[in-house]
């Protein structure tokens, strides 16, 4: 009797086995590619708005320096209070610096360190109280210790509106248009969508319907306080910020865990100058892989000693104080991505790993500050961080 050719069983079985895992690998990759696809674009949008902003705050600040009746040095001062914020963060919303009840110092104009730093938040400032310190000022609760969880924050890190968006008829939306990316469309079946009635040929009328996703801050701050007109600067651009809306939760500031309360965690503990590591203990940042942390430590020395203000440091000041009034110290406003974050079983420590080491405390001198008068900030739909490549001039 003769065979019949053909496929055995099992090889009929191998065969599947073998053409389903090449299927697997091949379905694989459109997921893959969609989501590289997404990274790609998001990548663009945040150039492009890094781009613009770096355009749009060069012109402004040599506009504002260059116009008629500014008088040298300290040009456009009483109209641009971010002028103003620069050399003194309290300026003009608080306590006059030279009195016992203000926040902070502020600094000669022609002192050779950094000057402080400066967030020019257009949206956000439109988005909260006005006058309040959350609007004031980066934050918006406590500082990160269990005694002043439920206090009005008060990092130091002064945040200002710009004068070409407060006397706009209508701020509010000129802060949008001023900080967010409008190239953005809605499209229906290869249309710009529009979002008015449509008219009497059925053909929708009124504006066009703009993504507007993306949208940006700046923070500024003068390498040398007396070099009047260079300052640097660093866009932050944010993924789908609501605008004229700012939840609770936004800001949260934290403070790094201390390590005089528990030896345990001694060297796992450092957030000074030179370590990529940072660790939190009680309240958990919510970040991950990919999240930003902004570095807002603002202190003054008093006494020989530093504090973060606005905590007063004299429990019954004598009259007249001599070492009143203290004076700036540390004045820090960095981004730093997060690598790596990690949780102990109880949820309690988190230990934060940085993609580049901390830098050294702009203003510092040669009197270091501790652990735990360091703040870090947690801002919510951060997606990139910028930092312009030449110090904005107006020269």
């Amino acid at each position: 009797m003769s065979r019949r050719p053909g496929l055995s069983l099992t090889e009929v079985l191998v065969a599947l086995f073998i053409m389903g895992i090449g299927t697997i690998a091949i379905l694989t990759l459109f997921p893959l590619g969609a989501l590289n696809m997404a990274q790609a674009l998001r990548d663009d949008r945040t150039t492009q708005c890094a781009t613009q902003a770096g355009a749009y705050l060069r012109w402004y600040w040599k506009s504002q320096y260059d116009k008629p009746g500014a008088v040298p040095p300290n040009k456009a001062l009483d109209d641009e209070k971010f002028f103003q914020a620069l050399d003194d963060p309290a300026s003009p919303a608080f306590t006059p610096p030279s009195t016992a009840g203000s926040l902070v110092m502020p600094i000669p104009t022609g002192d050779k360190g950094p000057s402080y730093p400066v967030v020019i938040d257009p949206m956000g400032v439109v988005a909260r109280p006005a006058g309040g310190p959350s609007q004031l000022f980066v934050g918006d609760d406590g500082r990160g210790d269990a005694a002043s969880a439920t206090t009005p924050n008060q990092t130091n890190l002064a945040r200002r509106n710009m004068n070409q968006v407060t006397t706009n008829s209508d701020p509010n939306k000129f802060a949008l248009r001023t900080c967010t990316l409008l190239d953005g469309y809605g499209y229906n079946g290869g249309v710009p969508v529009k979002t008015g009635p449509p008219d009497k040929f059925g053909n929708p009328t009124g504006p066009v319907d703009r993504d507007m996703r993306y949208n940006w801050l700046w923070v500024i701050q003068r390498p040398n306080n007396s070099a009047r007109y260079d300052v640097g600067a660093t866009v932050v651009v944010f993924d789908r910020r609501a605008h004229l809306y700012a939840p609770a939760g936004s800001e949260t500031v934290y403070a790094p865990y201390d390590t005089s309360k528990d030896p345990t965690f001694s060297n796992e503990a450092t957030s000074v100058p030179g370590s990529s590591k940072v660790v939190f203990t009680g309240r958990i940042p919510p970040i991950q892989k990919g999240s930003w942390l902004l570095d807002a430590t603002v202190t003054c020395l008093y006494n020989g000693a530093p504090f973060v203000p606005p905590t007063d440091p004299r429990s019954s000041p004598p009259t007249p104080d001599p070492n009143w009034p203290p004076q700036p110290h540390v004045r820090n406003a960095s981004f730093y991505r997060v690598v790596s974050a990690s949780t102990d079983p109880a949820n309690t420590v988190m230990q934060v790993e940085l993609e580049v080491p901390l830098r050294p405390d702009q203003g510092a001198g040669s009197i270091p500050i501790q652990v735990v008068h360091r703040r870090f900030v947690v801002l919510n739909g951060v997606a990139e961080v910028f930092e312009l490549p030449d110090a904005v001039t107006t020269k």
